[in-house]
């Protein structure tokens, strides 16, 4: 395995992330979707980027380097290049 892909779209799995990460020993890159605007009352269909910094945060916390990428849709040319 070259690497680990730890895609988001919400949050509450950084401990999971982390700890998965630590035993792998190997290169992380996380990303995330664009999340959508909210609806009119207020309600988020999700919140990828909450989750995305969640997940930062516990990583550094357990010493595990990572890179990110870029919030982007799967067809955005900057994810093809990743």
């Amino acid at each position: 395995m070259d690497g680990l892909f730890l895609p988001h779209c919400n949050f509450g799995t950084e401990y999971l992330c982390a700890r998965l990460a630590k035993d792998l020993h190997i290169p992380v890159l996380l990303w995330g979707p664009l999340d959508e605007r909210p609806e009119p009352n207020g309600v988020r269909l999700r919140d990828t980027q909450c989750g995305l910094f969640a997940t930062g945060k516990v990583l550094r916390r357990f010493g595990v380097p990572f890179t990110y990428m870029t919030n982007c849709r799967l067809n955005d040319p900057v994810f093809a290049r990743a």
